[in-house]
């Protein structure tokens, strides 16, 4: 028989993993079936977890002094559900449904619960570790494991919704070291979540400072000085289109092929500020000639969502793609691209969309529209300081924000090889 040993492994231990069906280790309890209108986030006695918080909101180690969790209504009679229904620490709450493949199965581990009273509800069951012994932590972890995620997959039903049974489910095969060894990988992978979680925390930070300072620079209750520390200008009230050059892409529907020149269009501008090129649409260099001949990209150009995706602009830097059915805005001399791709992140932006009622089934911003857009216009000098000053918040960011997708892939890479 294959010796069921990890790739990766604390170096104290030896011994075999042991074979087990996850039915040997788990037992199932009922949850119940209350939906959102029935939960209240004021008052109650009992919370209810529910399966869209799993999938959304909710860390996979739960612990309810950490999350916000809804109460059920006072109105509903609670009585008739015994209490082995209610949650305990190291209970598995698994939400059995998902629009997402590779969400299916996803669940949380109750770590604390802080003496309440919990309850899991709509789509989710209960798995409880009574048969096998079970280090705290490490059963969240051995249900992301890619030998238990890739068994879950293929367990799944349905077609625009999936789902999964407790039935398919208690079939599944895991493999499990001893307790001593399951705690010394809960313990070292969820160190590794914890930073994942402070690193998430500082971006949001960042983010929440970045959008409260532009609102206080862009209605000039702050003010940058010059070099010699004296006051710059005051700000004019200008009109976009009148100081830059605003077009956009084409609106024709070029055939796309295989290989060939990138056509970006709203789907592929992210709201971070980048380009998506994974699901791009590829063109002829034929039609990426035509193109450009009214609507050619530079770096240093900005383009900005009109159809579909509205807004999401982006300070290029590349130019070997062509566009379609966004707005492009060339720099002149009185305005800089590096200032106003901040501006037309702000809220004085958004209130003028929202002014024109831009929308309905498939929202459009119209070039008039782009082209008419008010704007407060600093001196070139004082655009620079600005432009400087919010750049340098995006790099702490984008910073946070690659230590963020760097421990997620380290993470991965534990899960791949921790667990057999």
């Amino acid at each position: 028989m294959k010796s069921l040993q990890p790739k990766l492994r604390f170096q104290e231990f030896r011994d075999d993993w042991k074979h087990k069906y996850f039915k040997e280790i788990y037992s199932f309890r009922s949850t119940n079936s209350l939906s959102r209108d029935k939960l209240n986030y004021e008052n109650g006695l009992v919370k209810n977890i529910h399966y869209g918080d799993i999938h959304s909101k909710f860390n996979s180690l739960f612990k309810i002094e950490n999350e916000l969790v809804p109460y059920i209504n006072d109105d509903i009679s609670l009585e008739k559900i015994p209490n082995e229904n209610f949650l305990k620490v190291k209970d598995l709450v698994i939400a059995d449904a998902s629009e997402d493949y590779d969400d299916i199965g996803k669940c949380l581990e109750i770590i604390d619960l802080n003496e309440e009273d919990v309850l899991a509800g709509l789509h989710t069951f209960i798995a409880r570790p009574d048969l096998h012994d079970i280090a705290l932590g490490f059963g969240n972890y051995l249900m992301k494991s890619d030998y238990s995620k890739i068994q879950i997959k293929t367990i799944a039903q349905g077609t625009k919704v999936l789902s999964i049974s407790t039935t398919r489910l208690s079939e599944i095969k895991v493999n499990i070291p001893s307790i001593e060894e399951q705690t010394k990988i809960a313990n070292f992978l969820s160190a590794v979540d914890e930073k994942l979680n402070l690193l998430k925390e500082k971006k949001v930070l960042l983010e929440d400072y970045k959008k409260g300072i532009m609102q206080k620079i862009f209605n000039q209750e702050i003010r940058f000085k010059d070099n010699n520390g004296n006051d710059f200008e005051d700000w004019e009230k200008v009109v976009l289109g009148n100081i830059s050059d605003v077009r956009d892409g084409t609106h024709d529907s070029p055939k796309y092929v295989d290989n060939g020149y990138p056509l970006i269009t709203s789907k592929n501008l992210n709201s971070n500020g980048k380009l998506d090129f994974k699901n791009v649409e590829f063109i002829t260099q034929i039609d990426f000639d035509k193109i450009n001949k009214r609507s050619k990209v530079d770096i240093g150009d900005i383009i900005f969502g009109m159809i579909g995706t509205i807004g999401n602009p982006v300070l290029l830097k590349s130019d070997e793609f062509a566009i379609k059915n966004v707005a492009l805005i060339k720099e002149k001399k009185d305005l800089k691209n590096s200032f106003l791709i901040h501006y037309l992140n702000s809220s004085l932006i958004l209130n003028q969309f929202k002014k024109e009622n831009v929308g309905g089934t498939q929202k459009f911003l119209s070039l008039g529209i782009i082209r008419n857009l008010e704007i407060l216009l600093p001196s070139i000098g004082e655009q620079t300081k600005i432009a400087n000053f919010l750049s340098g918040i995006d790099e702490k960011i984008e910073l946070v924000s690659n230590q963020i997708q760097d421990t997620q892939e380290y993470k991965k890479g534990l899960l791949q090889q921790m667990f057999v």
